[in-house]
């Protein structure tokens, strides 16, 4: 007696959208909000010469931006080729690069806060992406 099992669902690349920007989103602006109105550490980085403070906007503006384009970039892997082997080359490689940017922090705790939010981006990025191309079946 043979049993069959339904292939996994996979949720619709809308809602594969919908929750990593929400993650990649609220997690720092979480981490954020502890570290500055709460623990009154206030994040403030040099960035091309000129000092300046990391506020919510900033926040949301840097993650929202570096998720869409690392889940369009996955949306096209999926599409196009073998996109779950390139996905995890390339991904982690921008994630380990984008870590440099927060050097920019004038004070210890500042790179520390910084790097963990690049990192919270970066890990719902990669899980999102992976969710969105799935076990590299072609899409139907």
């Amino acid at each position: 007696m043979s049993v069959e099992t339904a292939p996994p669902r996979r949720r619709a690349p809308l809602a594969t959208w919908g929750l990593t920007l929400a993650a990649a989103l609220l997690l720092p602006l979480v981490l954020w909000l502890i570290t500055d109105p709460v623990a009154g550490h206030h994040l403030v980085a040099v960035s091309g010469g000129r000092t300046m403070r990391v506020t919510p906007p900033w926040v949301l503006g840097g993650a929202g931006l570096m998720c869409a384009l690392g889940l369009a970039l996955a949306s096209l892997l999926r599409r196009f080729g073998p996109g779950r082997k390139i996905w995890l080359v390339v991904a982690p490689l921008v994630l380990l690069l984008s870590l440099s940017s927060p050097l920019g922090g004038t004070t210890a705790a500042t790179i520390v806060v910084l790097m963990i939010m690049h990192l919270l981006v970066g890990g719902a990025t990669i899980y999102g992406g992976l969710a969105l191309i799935g076990t590299g079946a072609q899409p139907r």
